[in-house]
């Protein structure tokens, strides 16, 4: 079973969770690439794009967290591409003060994941 979740990424409840998950960056080779390549990007010149690229994503996790509460989700969460997440994670982190954007996560709480 699973359950399609939209979290507002400009909550400063959803961001501090994404920054829980991924406190540990300097221990992640991707995450070092990521911020790298981040620092490069102008992501406010073209933010109507990756605004559109966050929200048409669709992040797949799984969880057995019973909770209904997104942010607990995402504190329990086991991404399928945490890469991606990351990735999306950032550029929302750019975007936050210039938009409103929804995250679409589709969390899977058996074994179906």
């Amino acid at each position: 079973m699973h359950k399609n979740i939209v979290l507002d990424m400009t909550s400063s409840s959803v961001i501090n969770a994404f920054n829980d998950k991924f406190k540990a960056r300097n221990e992640m080779k991707y995450q070092k690439k990521i911020d790298k390549m981040i620092n490069q990007i102008d992501i406010a010149l073209d933010h109507k794009f990756w605004k559109k690229y966050i929200e048409n994503s669709i992040i797949i996790g799984y969880t057995d967290c019973k909770e209904e509460d997104s942010v607990l989700i995402i504190e329990h969460i086991i991404f399928k591409d945490e890469i991606l997440v990351y990735f999306i994670y950032q550029i929302a982190l750019e975007l936050s003060e210039l938009a409103l954007i929804k995250l679409n996560l589709k969390v899977f709480k058996d074994d179906e994941f």
